[in-house]
């Protein structure tokens, strides 16, 4: 060690300031494991402190990798050695992993007929082939890049996996998909179905895409990546017309989401009015037993004001009657705060989509709907990728719908209006409980007629729908009542709450803020999850939550039987 940095040793630690109350559980295991070698962590520093730290950080060996202004955050590559030294130096205020970031889609999933093939079952949500069709919305999809096929509009394309000219991405490069997911993603969210007559089209295909690559040829990324994407989209967010950033990503929960990095750039992104649909997780059964538990929740889907979506089967009908939730599904809570998620749960098993018959996925024959051409193909997979897409689309027709409906005077809807919207409106899932089905099954159709009801100039407290729907929606020959609920964080909020203008639905507001509610808020001790505990104020959710007779271990993706918490 340097005679430099051996002068940083006497820092003093932050007053009051604990290890394990800045660190996330990986960067903790690296601490009580010696080495020589380097890593990559996420720094997170307080405002106006930026220059000392950096300074700092450069003389205990370390180099900034990226900086994260939307969070106040450093990327930096740095010695193992030097991580406990990092952590107490002035300005810090918690050190987490650069994580790796993966989509993971479910590959190989029952019989060869493929559900939702048909326009992706449009009409199971509701949905025909007139009305809104996104046009004009923006939606950034954050994954594994796009294919410049014609089955989709690109409005531009940023590579964050190649860095440039000093920037941590590669702006205006040529869209390439080197795995397909993404691709596959953004078919679902706005395809317009060309090469199959129509028959694979997307929810939204008048929307625009602007593809954030940031996961490799395998499926996998780094948070830090993930940051920066976020970031670009809040800063170009008006040039771009964006409204709508899709995640089909994530990685497992390390620490409470105050200090999630990813979670407080999609904090940050919802505040600055870019509603951010989320995938929840497929960690919702031990993949070697189907056996299924709780608190699968993966990082961001834990994010109070993300839209978090878990998988629904329709089993390829019309009727929302047989619908069910695949077992792969993340189930809630989620780690450390016990949040209610998912949010919603919306169409996402054997879709079929847009694929680049090149890349890793598509090269995969035995998924293959359709081959359009040498840049196009159809392939189905399963996920909450999958379902996160859906949705994201469904978004982009509401917000059409809203504007359609009335002159730009009436302004946008703000994220937690959309989210509300989807929750309220949405179907009860037959069977499944709150932190399986969220506030239940997307309906696009009913979220779409409630949003041209709503004109956000109403006074504050006052009505601000035109008139009060019925509360239910016809698909098929079933016409089906609303679930009326909203999760509110760990809280349900029902009825009418959702007919006036209310502090709740400011975009400032963080979604699950308990102090706008007051007495509308019921959850109450008669609601118990997992068939063995209850939900109150006295649980402190730590290293582990039991949900009847199983636990989810988010550092290490594995369950435990009968597992305490504590």
């Amino acid at each position: 060690m340097s005679a430099a940095s051996t002068a940083v040793v006497s820092v003093p630690t932050q007053a009051g300031q604990l290890l394990s109350g800045v660190l996330d559980k990986p960067v903790s295991s690296l601490l009580s494991a010696p080495s020589t070698s380097r890593t990559r962590v996420i720094v997170r520093i307080e405002h106006g402190a930026l220059s000392p730290v950096v300074r700092l950080l450069t003389t205990l060996g370390g180099r900034v990798v990226a900086q994260h202004d939307l969070i106040d955050a450093l990327t930096v590559e740095l010695p193992v050695a030097q991580l406990a030294l990092v952590v107490r130096l002035p300005g810090v205020v918690s050190v987490s992993l650069d994580s790796p970031v993966a989509s993971e889609p479910i590959l190989d999933i029952g019989p060869a007929e493929s559900h939702l093939a048909e326009t992706l079952g449009l009409p199971d949500i509701g949905l025909l082939s007139s009305g809104p069709d996104g046009r004009g919305i923006g939606v950034g999809v954050i994954d594994s890049g796009l294919s410049a096929n014609g089955a989709y509009q690109i409005r531009r394309f940023v590579d964050f996996t190649r860095p440039s000219n000093g920037r941590t991405y590669t702006e205006n490069a040529q869209p390439t998909d080197d795995y397909g997911h993404g691709t596959h993603v953004a078919g679902l969210i706005a395809g317009n179905g060309i090469g199959s007559n129509g028959k694979y089209r997307g929810v939204a295909p008048g929307a625009a895409l602007v593809g954030l690559k940031v996961l490799d040829g395998s499926g996998a990324g780094r948070t830090s990546d993930v940051l920066s994407a976020i970031e670009y989209a809040v800063t170009n967010r008006e040039a771009l017309g964006l409204r709508i950033l899709n995640l089909s990503l994530g990685h497992p929960i390390f620490e409470p989401s105050d200090r999630d990095p990813l979670v407080l750039a999609v904090e940050a992104a919802a505040r600055s009015g870019l509603i951010v649909v989320v995938s929840a997780g497929n960690f919702g059964c031990l993949p070697q037993t189907t056996r299924c538990g709780y608190a699968g929740i993966t990082s961001p889907g834990n994010a109070p004001s993300a839209i978090s979506v878990g998988s629904l089967d329709t089993r390829n009908t019309t009727s929302r009657l047989d619908d069910e939730i695949p077992g792969y599904s993340s189930r809630g809570p989620s780690w450390y705060e016990g949040f209610a998620k998912p949010d919603i749960v919306a169409p996402g098993h054997r879709l079929v989509s847009t694929i680049g018959p090149a890349s890793t996925l598509g090269r995969d024959k035995t998924r293959q709907e359709q081959a359009a051409g040498p840049t196009l193909s159809y392939s189905r997979l399963s996920g909450t990728s999958m379902a996160a897409a859906v949705a994201s689309g469904a978004v982009a027709l509401v917000l059409d719908a809203n504007a359609r409906a009335g002159s730009p005077a009436r302004g946008r809807l703000t994220p937690n209006t959309v989210k509300a919207l989807l929750e309220f409106t949405s179907f009860d899932v037959t069977g499944a409980d709150a932190l399986t089905q969220g506030a239940g099954a997307l309906n696009a159709a009913g979220a779409i007629e409630l949003a041209r009801q709503i004109d956000q100039r109403a006074a504050p407290g006052a009505q601000w729908v035109t008139s009060v729907p019925d509360p239910a929606t016809q698909i098929g020959a079933e016409r089906l009542p609303w679930t009326q609920r909203m999760l509110w964080s760990d809280r349900y909020a029902f009825g009418d709450a959702i007919y006036a203008n209310a502090p709740g639905w400011a975009q400032s507001i963080v979604w699950g803020d308990t102090l706008v509610w007051g007495d509308s808020l019921v959850w109450g001790d008669t609601l118990v999850w997992g068939d063995t505990l209850v939900w109150g104020d006295s649980n402190v959710w730590a290293d582990a939550i039991v949900w009847g007779d199983a636990t989810y271990d988010p550092a290490s993706q594995s369950w435990a039987d009968l597992a305490q918490s504590h």
